[in-house]
């Protein structure tokens, strides 16, 4: 809730009604009648000088935060603009009020779209944001303007403190973020000006289901932490990336401009492709402009014939702040969407990492089971196993891990100790594999996802270490998990969330990680050297990170883990990787393979071969962003023994591909993802 230019402002991002059943005090206000899925919460507004119409309906949308430049301080002037930050089914959602436009009768309220860096925060009920908003975490000095962060969707944005109707340039995407912040502040930490994000970070309940266990069950306590960074470090986390709609399935008026939505310059992105729909039954023109000296100017168009689809890579040169698209003539059920960005970190620090044990190396190493522990002293709880060079692993010892102090042995028949060995050590794993690629199931559906582009470390991963298998999904910040499939960490939303066809990829790790865990505001990672966790030769800057370590000569089975922060995990090598829906596989003709994984990777090409005696004809469809339309992207006609490499353009993003052939053969489809 907020107040400025002459009027209350409330904004409300889930649909479950609060407090007592009786008790609905906007029931009437505002009338809640849903006439779609993308009807949830509200923007509304309340003027004291409006009498019988005192309330009124903004958008019937998810919104978390209204908000000014003056912040909690309130409105420095009585003019000063409101923002508002939400979500609906097609992008984040930023608001602002001109007072102008009040005054002279018009709709006050601007719209404008940003990408969804992520979208684990999705759901209708709004359980799934905590708590996204507008916030000033550089206060002005020294002749220098203060910085605001917008937060919203997984991604970190540099946001004017001078935006409005009328100047809305110079948003920047900062970075992809995995952690949870409830909020932030410009902080002093030992005389160095920092910014103070509050996160939301290990939870004991949660929502498991039958499609997603995030293994809540295994915290023993609730807790979260502080989380001090500054300004520069925000832009050293993950690429900015998202999607995002304009149009879709709508019926759109010839030279009607879409909603911006933003490009955020040549410097924003990098890489940002369009991808368009319709039902039309003639071909269409759609062009995409961009607002460049105050006017908005032509960028790109793409040409869609009857009931087809096409797709547009923006040139990064002439980018504006923000893209629009208009139609050369009525067109009925368009979708247009803006995939932007690639994922992974924006640097490599794999040095931080050397005390984790690599999937290809046979040198002795420790495997563990964790949980975050009980009491107020919060253990971190400790199931480890040591292997030697032959692979031998040891009988599990149970630890109890504190900061600061010596590991403690528990006793075999301790209740924790009894408890990690009969309820978290993993039976089987979360994935599965067959020659072409690692199966991810979500009830009857079936995603396949790349395996690494090492056959040798491929081949670890598909089968249980000497410790058993490694730990697949957990949640490590509040309302979404991790899934570490093969060699690679993606984000996993719930499936209120658009679940695993919404899944990113974070980094190809490619290390023996038996389990992870969250444990007071950190990361915790299982899986270490033997080496690391008695203090050998591990360099500096790694072994500072491990922690449970023994004296040598101790037992072998020590509770050494690594610890960091979750956004570190961006510092991990860019995610890669080899696979794809077939591998000699017998398919039936004008029968789509399941959905490949495309989504967060840089270079892409796409090997098809087959065992006909003749060409077959191959069509490539892609889903821009998991919401299951698919597009056409091309027809391949692949000879007869000589197998077709296609490589896919310079910038071209989409979430998912699949390929049907147009006659029954065996066929194999590989995609490579450098």
């Amino acid at each position: 809730m907020y107040a400025g230019q002459g009027v209350v402002v409330i904004a409300n991002n889930g649909e479950h009604a609060a407090g007592l059943k009786n008790f609905e005090p906007f029931r009437y206000a505002i009338p809640n009648t849903r006439a779609s899925q993308a009807e949830a919460g509200v923007l509304a507004e309340w003027s004291p000088t409006a009498g019988p119409d005192a309330w009124r309906l903004v958008m019937r949308r998810q919104f978390t935060d209204v908000t000014g430049p003056g912040g909690i301080n309130g409105p420095p002037t009585p003019d000063a603009p409101l923002w508002a930050i939400g979500w609906d089914d097609k992008s984040v959602l930023l608001m602002v009020r001109s007072a102008s436009d009040a005054a002279a009768g018009k709709d006050p309220w601007q719209v404008f779209r940003l990408p969804k860096a992520c979208h684990s925060f999705d759901g209708d009920h709004g359980w799934h944001t905590e708590w996204p908003r507008i916030r000033e975490v550089v206060p002005a000095a020294d002749g220098r303007p203060a910085r605001f962060i917008l937060t919203m969707h997984g991604g970190w944005y540099d946001f004017p403190a001078t935006f409005s109707g009328t100047s809305s340039g110079g948003i920047r995407p900062l970075c992809s973020h995995l952690k949870i912040t409830a909020d932030a502040a410009p902080w002093s930490l030992d005389g160095k000006a920092v910014i103070v994000f509050g996160c939301d970070d290990t939870a004991k309940s949660g929502f498991k289901s039958e499609f997603q266990n995030p293994r809540n069950d295994l915290t023993a306590r609730s807790n979260s932490n502080l989380w001090f960074t500054t300004w520069d470090d925000l832009a050293r986390l993950g690429r900015p990336s998202g999607s995002g709609y304009v149009w879709k399935r709508e019926s759109i008026l010839a030279g009607v401009p879409s909603d911006p939505m933003l490009l955020a310059g040549e410097d924003g992105y990098g890489h940002c492709v369009v991808h368009v729909t319709h039902d039309g039954d003639t071909a269409a023109t759609f062009t995409i402009s961009t607002d460049r000296g105050g006017e908005w100017q032509p960028l790109a168009s793409v040409d869609v014939s009857a009931h087809g689809s096409g797709f547009c890579v923006l040139p990064e040169q002439g980018r504006g702040d923000w893209a629009r698209i208009t139609a050369d003539r009525d067109v009925p059920g368009v979708t247009a969407v803006f995939r932007s960005g690639t994922r992974g970190g924006s640097f490599e620090d794999q040095e931080l990492f050397a005390g984790l044990a690599d999937a290809r190396s046979s040198a002795p190493w420790i495997g563990a089971v964790m949980r975050s522990g009980e009491g107020e002293a919060l253990p971190l709880d400790v199931l480890a196993r040591a292997m030697d060079a032959a692979g031998r692993a040891t009988e599990p010892t149970a630890w109890q891990v504190q900061a600061g102090q010596p590991p403690l042995e528990r006793a075999h028949d301790d209740p924790v100790a009894a408890f990690l060995r009969d309820k978290a050590i993993p039976t089987s794993p979360d994935v599965s594999f067959d020659a072409a690629s690692v199966i991810l199931r979500e009830g009857n559906k079936v995603f396949r996802l790349p395996k690494p582009l090492d056959p040798v470390a491929a081949a670890t991963y598909e089968k249980p270490f000497a410790t058993g298998w490694p730990r697949g999904v957990r949640e490590v910040v509040t309302e979404r998990a991790l899934l570490n499939a093969a060699g690679t960490f993606y984000v996993l939303p719930r499936v209120s969330s658009g679940g695993a066809a919404k899944i990113l990829s974070v980094c190809s790790h490619g290390k023996k990680i038996t389990d992870f865990c969250s444990w007071r505001g950190l990361l915790v990672l299982a899986g270490v050297t033997q080496g690391s966790a008695v203090g050998g030769d591990t360099p500096a800057h790694a072994a500072s990170r491990i922690i449970g370590r023994l004296a040598a000569g101790g037992p072998a089975a020590a509770p050494a883990v690594w610890v960091g922060d979750v956004d570190e995990l961006w510092r991990l090598p860019r995610p890669t990787g080899r696979g794809g829906p077939w591998q000699a596989t017998p398919v039936e003709a004008e029968v789509a393979s399941d959905p490949y994984l495309m989504g967060g990777y840089d270079e892409k090409t796409l090997d098809v071969s087959h065992d006909g005696q003749a060409s077959v004809r191959f069509d490539v469809e892609i889903d821009p962003t998991g919401d299951g339309e698919w597009f056409r992207y091309a027809s391949l006609d692949v000879p007869p023994g000589h197998p077709l490499t296609h490589a896919f353009p310079r910038g071209f993003l989409a979430q998912w591909i699949r390929i049907t052939a147009a006659t029954q053969c065996r066929a194999t489809a590989t995609l490579t993802y450098r």
